[in-house]
């Protein structure tokens, strides 16, 4: 890991943290009182980089003793999405969001889900946990499903003790359940709805819901609430709306219309700045090394500045160990959903719906 000193540090109190919180969300804000709150938050946010790639480490090594077929990313959470958070929810404060430092595995099964988490839950981390979240065995009625973990690091290193208390959050899912959560976000950057926040289209929801449900009955894990519990109900109400909302023919287009830039001399980075323009169908991509963790988040701040307040433009800074693991862990800033429909559409075949489907 590199030295302390190559990463952002906190500077300002939890209260100050939470009043910046609060600006930022606040109609009544000055554009002066704004910027201020901006440079708080983007100093509290950038501040968990050094512990979620601490358990960055340690989940590579765990997932991977579970299976070498696993996937591990992490991501700092967007300032579209802070504002969205603090906005939906009253009693939310930027000082106590759990999610801004994320961490995710993607497993091959529900089984090897299922020991990494037991990995963590039995194992003896010095970093207290506190929450547990299993929305496989009880998803969310968006037809979100996935393991979560959330934790305080807990260092006794002099060097590392200001980080202490900062909460990272770790997702562990399958990989039919990454398919599903790629196209929710695939759907909703180039709709420009916040799907994955269970706000826009009904008719999407619904779609979404649905097929999360089909996934589970292939994993053999309880259904989304509120779908059909008789599956050739589940399947004909799916089908209808796969049909309707021309789904393979919205992701297609999707794909084909992102012009990608050269991809040579990302090969060897670890943090990639991610940025999708669904109007201009094109993805920006700026890559840093290993030893650039300050550099890529200042790059990742000014991203973020630059864009005016009705952009549809969606910025994202993340760390994979190789570009071919980039694609795979954010298919939906590429607009693939190729496996995704894949899963559906053989469902649907499998039990008896073919007609538009070839």
């Amino acid at each position: 890991m590199l030295e302390n000193m190559d990463w952002v540090k906190p500077l300002y109190s939890r209260k100050a943290v939470r009043a910046a919180g609060a600006a930022l969300v606040d109609t009544a804000s000055t554009p002066e009182q704004r910027v201020d709150a901006l440079v708080i938050v983007n100093n509290w946010r950038a501040a968990h980089n050094y512990p979620l790639n601490t358990f960055k480490v340690t989940l590579r090594r765990k997932s991977s003793e579970v299976s070498t077929e696993s996937l591990v990313a992490q991501r700092i959470k967007r300032l579209t999405s802070i504002e969205l958070k603090l906005s939906r929810y009253e009693n939310m404060s930027l000082d106590r969001m759990q999610d801004l430092g994320g961490c995710r595995a993607i497993m091959p099964s529900i089984a090897s889900v299922y020991r990494l988490t037991y990995k963590y839950i039995k194992g003896n981390l010095k970093h207290r946990l506190t929450k547990v979240d299993d929305y496989i065995d009880k998803p969310k009625e968006s037809g979100y499903r996935g393991v979560h973990l959330v934790y305080k690091y807990n260092s006794d290193k002099e060097n590392a003790k200001i980080y202490n208390n900062l909460c990272i959050e770790m997702q562990f899912r399958t990989v039919r359940q990454h398919q599903w959560a790629t196209a929710v976000e695939t759907v909703g950057t180039f709709m420009h709805q916040s799907l994955k926040s269970s706000m826009g289209n009904k008719e999407w929801l619904r779609y979404f819901a649905l097929a999360s449900s089909a996934i589970a009955i292939i994993e053999r894990m309880p259904i989304v609430p509120g779908t059909p519990r008789v599956k050739r109900e589940l399947y004909r109400e799916l089908y209808k709306l796969h049909i309707k909302l021309s789904v393979k023919a919205m992701f297609a287009a999707c794909k084909h219309s992102i012009s990608l830039p050269s991809l040579e001399g990302y090969r060897k980075k670890y943090y990639f700045l991610l940025g999708l323009d669904p109007d201009k169908r094109r993805i920006q991509i700026s890559a840093f090394d290993k030893s650039q963790p300050k550099q890529a988040q200042a790059a990742y701040d000014e991203a973020e500045k630059s864009l005016n307040p009705n952009s549809t433009k969606d910025i994202v800074l993340v760390s994979v160990d190789s570009f071919k693991a980039l694609k795979k862990a954010y298919p939906n800033y590429f607009a693939d959903t190729t496996a995704f429909v894949k899963t559906i559409e053989n469902v649907l075949k499998e039990a008896g719906f073919k007609k538009g489907l070839q």
